[in-house]
């Protein structure tokens, strides 16, 4: 099934909330209509489209639930479905306290914008010709997809909630590398909207971070000056974001949580210039205003001037701590500063540039400690100019840590975290003694 606007996906809602037999049943509903080039060796593919829904329902029966998912969205499909689901709701063990599924909004706070806007439109034949000249001529081969995918994603209850939000995004991702094999360079773009500009420069930058990654040096353990690039931040940032949380404190799985079990929520953490806000209505970095359990998002400030401010917590936590629910942020803006990635790295009199990581994780939940190899551009800043490329190291550090030591903010820009659609408003850091260890062998 293609692209399900409004009236579509509350027709087909109704109709499977009508014809359930259960005391209560919640319902995501999801479609998405995309169209895509493949590029491979500097060969773009022909464009193909892929189509899908999904239809995902948790049903109560008496003080049972089970969830239970389908992609026929056909009646008789839906109803082999809630057949499903309650046949499991009778295996399952009874809860404690029955919490009704959220009802109907109180007000506009969950509006989206219509689903009759301007479909955005895959780039076309000129555009992908002048993407594959530019790694061409820098005589380096290119893989990598170019993506426009339409989607919807619609919640519905028996408490009379409908919501649906539609969303169009452009994603592009290119992995340029030397005939030899020698040297990489990435570049990944996230963007409602169809900007060329935008394009050619993330293959750009992807271009010349291979380029430039020639013969690099090994540099020994050490802890060294960073400057971090927005793409960098927001993968350290991610994992430090799923820890202000009520249930992460809860389960003792968050740096938040103090060795009494209380929270650091109104404690100075971080530096006074430190401030991070989410906000699903913000341009470019649009998210639904609402939750696959229907609660609504709103503006929130976790951090405020280095303090923290409030910490998410799901309605079954809620309800037992008689506190209103707070769903966790889907997007990210931090308070920047006035100077650009190349004034950071001339005021740097010895450190490194770090672009990206290739695949971070936590190593210790209860103080963020990640760790993971740097990859697709780690350079030298010898007085104020990048002198020599590295190989690249395993870093080990906490994002905490960097929001302690930060030097210096520079300008935001609009990025997301590597391979996943998390929009953020970001500015390059430069952070004192961060922490490396041993080569990763990676190129």
């Amino acid at each position: 099934m293609s692209f399900l606007t409004r009236r579509n996906a509350e027709e087909l809602l109704a109709q499977l909330l009508q014809t359930s037999h259960v005391d209560e049943m919640h319902a995501v509903l999801r479609s998405a209509d995309g169209t895509a080039y493949r590029i491979a060796d500097n060969i773009p593919d022909a464009p193909h489209r892929s189509a899908e829904a999904s239809l995902r329902i948790t049903v109560r029966v008496g003080k049972r639930y089970a969830s239970a998912g389908s992609n026929d969205l056909s009646s008789a499909g839906m109803h082999e479905l809630v057949d499903r689901a309650v046949r499991l709701a009778t295996v399952m063990p009874e809860v404690a306290q029955v919490l009704p599924f959220p009802g109907p909004p109180s007000r506009t706070s969950t509006d989206s914008p219509s689903s009759s806007q301007e479909q955005l439109q895959l780039p076309g034949a000129d555009t992908i010709r002048l993407l594959m000249d530019l790694a061409g001529s820098a005589d380096l081969q290119m893989s990598g997809s170019l993506a426009v995918t339409r989607s919807t994603l619609s919640v519905a209850n028996s408490q009379g909630l409908f919501l649906h939000y539609p969303s169009d995004l452009l994603h592009a991702q290119f992995r340029v590398y030397t005939r030899d094999g020698s040297s990489t360079g990435f570049g990944e773009h996230f963007s409602p909207v169809f900007e060329e500009g935008s394009l050619l420069r993330t293959l750009q930058t992807a271009v010349e971070k291979c380029r430039a990654w020639k013969d690099p040096v090994s540099m020994e353990p050490s802890r060294i000056t960073t400057v971090f690039e927005p793409r960098a931040l927001a993968d350290m940032l991610v994992p430090l974001l799923q820890q202000f949380s009520s249930r992460a404190i809860q389960d003792d799985q968050s740096f938040l949580r103090k060795l009494d079990g209380s929270t650091f929520v109104g404690t100075r953490m971080f530096l006074e210039n430190v401030t991070f806000r989410s906000d699903p209505f913000m341009p470019r970095l649009r998210v639904a205003p609402f939750t696959l359990d229907g609660l609504a998002v709103k503006p929130e400030t976790w951090v405020r001037n280095g303090v923290i401010a409030q910490i998410a917590t799901d309605r079954f936590l809620a309800a037992e701590q008689g506190i209103e629910a707070l769903p966790p942020p889907a997007n990210l803006i931090m308070e920047g500063g006035t100077k650009d990635l190349e004034t950071l790295i001339s005021e740097t009199s010895r450190g490194l540039l770090l672009s990206g990581f290739a695949d971070l994780r936590i190593v210790d939940p209860k103080n963020c400690l990640l760790t993971g190899s740097t990859r697709d551009g780690l350079f030298l800043i010898e007085e104020g100019k990048i002198t020599q490329a590295v190989r690249n190291l395993l870093i080990r550090e906490t994002p905490v840590y960097l929001l302690k030591e930060l030097e210096e903010i520079g300008q935001t820009e609009t990025t997301s975290a590597t391979g996943s659609y998390f929009p953020m408003h970001l500015p390059p850091l430069r952070v004192k003694d961060v922490l490396y260890g041993a080569s990763s062998g990676l190129i």
